[in-house]
């Protein structure tokens, strides 16, 4: 009987330090396990350069160009929302020796139609306001002066590329929409062409599939 006995606690110590074992073993496992996709908010911020071909209501157009600079956080697999702040010049325009500068800030949602784990092809539609100022021909001689602070939109389509897990290149097209004074000081529309090439820094190492 005492054997049967010592047999038994033998048996349990062993039953339980195997038990323990396993338990130590799946607790690595369990921490290593992926998140699930599109649990987890991503975001990314980039800074680069943007060139606009702006149109002078009634004058023609001028070539501007200056940094940029887009903070975006994707909430879904298929979508996000961006932030996007830029600053341009141009320099002795319609040749009067003076310069444009043109500042926006714009917000609005993405969809992204391709989303691998090094690429990825988006669209965006973004508004906000667009402060131009500085010249245009007078319809009476010599040059008019001033600014325009008007609401604007931009929508367009871009591609971007890992580099590392973490630092990848965005290239993007934009149409943008925004006001400024033609040659009788009336503000009109002016419709404008983008292109901006973006340094992306991803926190988190990446882009989610």
């Amino acid at each position: 009987m005492l054997r049967m006995v010592l047999d038994m606690a033998h048996w349990t110590k062993w039953t339980a330090l195997v038990a323990t074992a396993s338990l130590l073993a799946l607790v690595p496992v369990k921490a290593q396990e992926p998140t699930p996709a599109g649990r987890s908010v991503a975001f990314d911020a980039g800074l680069g350069y943007s060139y606009t071909r702006m149109n002078i209501p009634g004058s023609g157009y001028i070539a501007m160009i200056g940094p940029e600079g887009t903070f975006t956080g994707d909430f879904l697999s298929r979508f996000g929302f961006r932030l996007d702040f830029a600053y341009q010049r141009a320099h002795d325009v319609l040749g009067s020796g003076r310069t444009n500068d043109a500042m926006t800030y714009l917000g609005g949602p993405i969809f992204y139609v391709i989303r691998k784990r090094h690429t990825v092809l988006y669209l965006q539609g973004l508004f906000g306001g667009a402060k131009l100022s500085g010249v245009n021909r007078w319809q009476y001689g010599g040059y008019l002066t001033g600014f325009v602070n008007k609401p604007a939109w931009s929508y367009g389509v871009g591609a971007q590329r890992a580099i590392t897990p973490s630092i990848s290149l965005r290239l993007g097209a934009d149409y943008l929409h925004a006001t400024f004074f033609d040659q009788t000081a009336a503000v009109r529309s002016s419709g404008n062409l983008q292109a901006s090439l973006t340094c992306v820094y991803s926190f988190g190492g990446g882009h989610r599939r």
